[in-house]
């Protein structure tokens, strides 16, 4: 008898603790990744030209802002003013969480000049714990020229909020 007491004891005590082991530490993600997501991220850039090879790396900077006419959706905007390929190209992306961070991408080109979209190309990238990592390329192509396949990098950290004006 006293066996099967025992037994019982035993098995209501590892009851216990698998039910006290729940994954509910995780945070729970309340709002808008996009809102969320947002700032100015400083870090570095890096260039490789597919043709040649060369790899140029230069400080800059990544901006996203929510987008106004869909709240889940980023703007991104390159700053690197010695890579002329980075600067100044802006592209909306969708920013979504995972777990307890965000996955940034756009699964397809956009080119909008009306919008003021200019990168026409694919972007992935992944924000954990306000590190950001971004990859993509772009196709430059001169005037009576051949293609140049470029591809980019960004890894850099959040320095700032955007401000909501």
């Amino acid at each position: 008898m006293k066996k099967y007491i025992y037994g019982c004891l035993v098995l209501a005590i590892s009851c216990f603790i698998f039910v006290s082991c729940g994954d509910d530490d995780e945070p729970v993600q309340k709002g808008n990744a996009a809102s969320y997501a947002a700032g100015v991220y400083s870090g570095i850039w890096e260039e490789v030209n597919q043709t040649t090879q060369e790899v140029k790396k230069e400080e800059g900077t990544l901006t996203i802002t929510q987008s106004e006419e869909y709240p889940y959706v980023g703007i991104l905007e390159f700053s690197c003013p010695n890579l002329k390929n980075v600067d100044a190209k802006i592209t909306p992306a969708n920013v979504m969480w995972n777990s307890s961070d965000f996955i940034v991408s756009n699964a397809k080109k956009v080119e909008d000049k009306t919008k003021g979209y200019n990168l026409n190309c694919a972007v992935d990238g992944r924000i954990d714990s306000w590190k950001l990592k971004l990859r993509f390329y772009n196709v430059i192509k001169p005037r009576g020229g051949k293609s140049t396949v470029y591809y980019f990098s960004f890894v850099g950290e959040k320095i700032a909020d955007v401000s909501e004006e």
